[in-house]
């Protein structure tokens, strides 16, 4: 019986505050246009739904989602930018850069964006 409660109280939850639904990640599925800034290369920018349905303009700063870790961005993190060069986004989320490991060496990292960054309501949150 208590489950029953607790599956309409989060569903109304849900309707109530539709913002939560997209999740702290996936923001692929409700965002288009996504790519790097071309003056800032550590931002990324899009047009994301918000709760009525329209796009507007949004955008995150990617260092403070992600940071270098012995040549490996990671997620969460913050920073990445002070120790990795020659970043690059591709479509489907996948986020490169050459990044400096302990030892003094440039390695090749990846990471897919769309595992950490979400889209709240029309903007862009990590």
């Amino acid at each position: 019986m208590l489950y029953k409660y607790l599956i309409v109280l989060v569903a109304t939850f849900l309707v109530a505050f539709p913002s939560f639904a997209h999740g702290a990640s996936g923001y692929l599925g409700s965002c288009r246009n996504v790519r790097l800034n071309s003056q800032y290369r550590e931002t990324l920018d899009a047009e994301c739904k918000n709760n009525g349905g329209s796009y507007r303009a949004a955008s995150i700063y990617l260092p403070s989602c992600l940071g270098n870790t012995n040549g490996v961005l990671v997620s969460p993190g913050s920073g990445y930018q002070n120790s990795c060069r020659d970043c690059a986004y591709q479509p489907g989320g996948v986020f490169y850069c050459q990044c400096k490991n302990r030892a003094g060496t440039w390695k090749t990292s990846r990471v897919n964006t769309n595992g950490f960054i979400g889209n709240f309501n029309g903007l862009l949150r990590c």
